[in-house]
């Protein structure tokens, strides 16, 4: 299992499932959910599994309403992620606190090369 995409709205069910299917894979690359209708909570039941894919160089949650509470949920794990280098979160209806929670998780992660955001918070700019 390379990568994953998703290209329909999934429900707390499908997040669990797919959290499910994907925990501690160590070959899995690329994760792409971008417009599958994740909300924070959801972000949130995804967040559970990321700390273990070990192997994951891209995230794409891009056109979910992930909020400030869904990016202070990645923004814990973020730097739990050993290999990632790209994260995509355009219109994510993250606003000026969700911004700090990710800039501290960026700031701790060392392999993160790009990180795609719309509007993004003077202290994510580099």
């Amino acid at each position: 299992m390379d990568a994953i995409t998703v290209r329909r709205p999934m429900s707390h069910e499908d997040l669990a499932q797919l959290r499910s299917s994907v925990t501690g894979s160590s070959t899995l690359t690329a994760l792409h959910l971008g417009g599958c209708s994740i909300c924070s909570a959801g972000c949130e039941v995804l967040c559970a599994a990321l700390g273990n894919l070990s192997a994951l160089t891209a995230l794409t949650l891009s056109s979910n309403s992930l909020g400030d509470n869904g990016a202070k949920s990645l923004g814990g794990v973020v730097s739990m992620m050993p290999a990632l280098t790209s994260l995509h979160l355009v219109a994510c209806e993250i606003g000026p606190a969700g911004c700090t929670f990710l800039s501290d998780g960026v700031g701790r992660s060392a392999q993160l090369l790009h990180n795609a955001m719309s509007n993004p918070a003077p202290s994510l700019v580099t």
